[in-house]
């Protein structure tokens, strides 16, 4: 009898064993299907974030944004509610895009650092009368994602000139002769 207590006992201890490495390989399968399901989080948001983008230079098109930011700059008071509201529109969707962008960047490490392209963004898009009135009007939006962010892009839009879209247009038809 003592000799099956023994066996029992051996029995146990390599079914114990077998147990915990059973429950470490569990582990190890699921910590790896973590990092792989957060790789592809990663991945995904980083697509819709262009696909963020894409969209608005859709709606750019559609809505012949370029025409109205030479309107606003050429004749601002002529332009409707409705014009308006679209250019408002268009300028909501920037900001959208860029605040989803520092928003990965700060919590994730996703995407390039918004900050420093926050003078290309004020140059791109704050530079025209319309542009800068929409930023100044909607500095809250804009601080949406802290102070840091907000700063980085009143410091842009203070640092240039405003310009309308026609002397871009100049510019770009002068650099084909």
């Amino acid at each position: 009898m003592g000799g099956d207590q023994i066996n029992i006992s051996k029995l146990n201890d390599w079914l114990q064993l077998i147990a915990t490495v059973g429950v470490i390989l569990g582990i190890v399968f699921v910590a790896e299907e973590l990092r792989q399901n957060n790789q592809l989080t990663r991945a995904q948001s980083v697509r819709d974030l262009y696909m963020e983008w894409q969209n608005i230079y859709r709606f750019e098109h559609d809505n012949d944004i370029d025409s109205l930011i030479c309107k606003s700059a050429e004749q601002g008071e002529a332009l409707t509610d409705r014009e308006i509201r679209r250019l408002d529109n268009h300028f909501n969707m920037i900001m959208g895009a860029q605040l989803a962008q520092v928003s990965m960047q700060q919590r994730f490490g996703l995407a390039y650092y918004a900050i420093d392209e926050a003078r290309s963004y004020a140059e791109d898009y704050y530079s025209s009368p319309f542009g800068r009135a929409w930023f100044y009007e909607n500095q809250g939006f804009a601080g949406y994602e802290g102070s840091e962010y907000l700063d980085a892009l009143n410091r842009a839009v203070e640092s240039i000139e405003v310009q309308s879209e026609g002397e871009y247009l100049k510019r770009l038809k002068s650099r084909l002769k």
